[in-house]
């Protein structure tokens, strides 16, 4: 029985995420300046199609601008910023960090000496990697209402036709799970602030309990303003997750939202990992630099725990209760799923949801014996050691 029980907990929390993605954040029209930042190193590959993307936006051409940083590079990419932004026609700077600094390591050293020339109040973030539709810009400061400090978008993998190699697939399905669950707990927390404005309205105790902070790096903005005020990157320290730690000090230093926005318009297109051995490096670096465990947070993860690691091994005592508990929690991930798709206007193929329920079980068992024994963290061809990549600061502004 107590795998049922399990299952039918761990679903309820899906469920009550789903409900909230199919919520939908309020948005302004207007039209601020704004400033898209991209970090890359040794990106000579993708970085032109990515800065081309960003000149393309359906968006007025004096009202943004683009900087960019070549980050220790060892091949052309320095070059092609250079070439790109003096034919550009939207106002372009190339930032050149050459010698690595003492205390910030990674991304967050580039993208703090880029914030330091930003003087726009919205700017965005996005990878050398990606590709963005000519609508994002547009989409993404559209939903910076009054009451929302970080806004983020779904991150896809790019299309590569029908012949996608399962291991894309697999992170593809991987990420819809993860934004359409990260709209959903934002969309459940933008109807708590708008029902806690009445002191007596049903959970207005939970307003202040629950402000969700997820979004990736590579499909962000946020208020110039307010990162300012929490000190910026270099209050962060040394992290190999910088999106999240920033995040987190933002939504905890305003007391306003993070958005997070599931349609095309808003969708960054990223690569996937070429194989299985580096989708488990880029796994293992996000969860061993994760170390932030506010009420939210530890609700969440125990949900996981039970339901991907313990209702798995409790099919060998349990096998029939427990695989009934596995699928009342694949109905709520399914629900996640389809929430995410019918906003993001894709499809969900029943072979790769079958695919991705197998996947969550094997990559939540590789990630709870990497946090146990925190082996080294390799990141473009540099290793860190686990206590140099978790922040101390744990997301708490000062």
């Amino acid at each position: 029985m107590i795998a049922i029980i399990i299952g039918i907990v761990c679903a309820v929390v899906r469920y009550i995420i789903a409900f909230g993605g199919t919520r939908k954040w309020p948005t302004c029209d207007h039209t601020p300046e704004v400033t898209v930042v991209i970090a890359a190193r040794d990106e000579e590959k993708d970085i032109f199609n990515c800065l081309m993307s960003i000149a393309c936006q359906n968006y007025p051409r004096d009202k943004y601008q683009i900087i960019v940083v070549n980050h220790l590079s060892k091949d052309n990419t320095g070059y092609i910023m250079d070439k790109f932004a003096e034919e550009c026609l939207i106002h372009t700077r190339v930032v050149h960090v050459t010698e690595p600094d003492p205390v910030l390591f990674g991304k967050v050293h580039a993208l703090n000496e880029a914030m330091k020339l930003v003087e726009t109040e919205y700017v965005l973030q996005t990878d050398a990697d990606v590709i963005v539709g000519e609508n994002w810009i547009r989409s993404m400061v559209s939903s910076f209402t009054d009451n929302v400090v970080v806004v983020g978008g779904l991150v896809d993998i790019k299309d590569d036709g029908p012949s996608i190699p399962l291991v894309a697939r697999m992170q593809r399905i991987d990420h819809r799970f993860f934004y359409g669950a990260t709209s959903g707990l934002t969309g459940l927390a933008g109807m708590l602030d708008k029902y806690g404005t009445k002191p007596k309205a049903p959970f207005a105790w939970l307003r202040h309990l629950m402000r969700p902070s997820f979004a990736s790096g590579n499909n962000m903005g946020f208020r110039l303003s307010a990162y300012n005020a929490i000190g910026g990157y270099s209050a962060i320290g040394p992290n190999l997750i910088e999106d999240h730690a920033l995040i987190l000090r933002l939504v905890n230093h305003t007391k306003k939202h993070n958005a997070f926005i599931v349609s095309p318009d808003s969708t960054a297109y990223t690569t996937a990992e070429p194989d299985v051995r580096s989708l488990l490096m880029q796994k293992r670096r996000w969860s061993t630099s994760t170390n932030v465990f506010d009420l939210l947070n530890v609700v969440l993860y125990s949900t996981i725990f039970l339901s991907r690691i313990v209702l798995p091994w409790m099919l060998l005592i349990f096998p029939l209760k427990a695989f009934l508990g596995i699928l009342i929690v694949a109905l709520g991930d399914a629900l996640i799923l389809l929430a995410a798709t019918i906003r993001s206007n894709t499809q969900l193929r029943l072979r790769d949801f079958v695919i991705h329920e197998v996947y969550q079980v094997f990559m939540n068992h590789y990630l709870l014996f990497s946090l146990i024994f925190k082996r080294p963290v390799v990141w473009k061809g540099v290793k860190y050691h686990w206590k140099t990549i978790v922040n101390g600061n744990n997301g708490k502004a000062h």
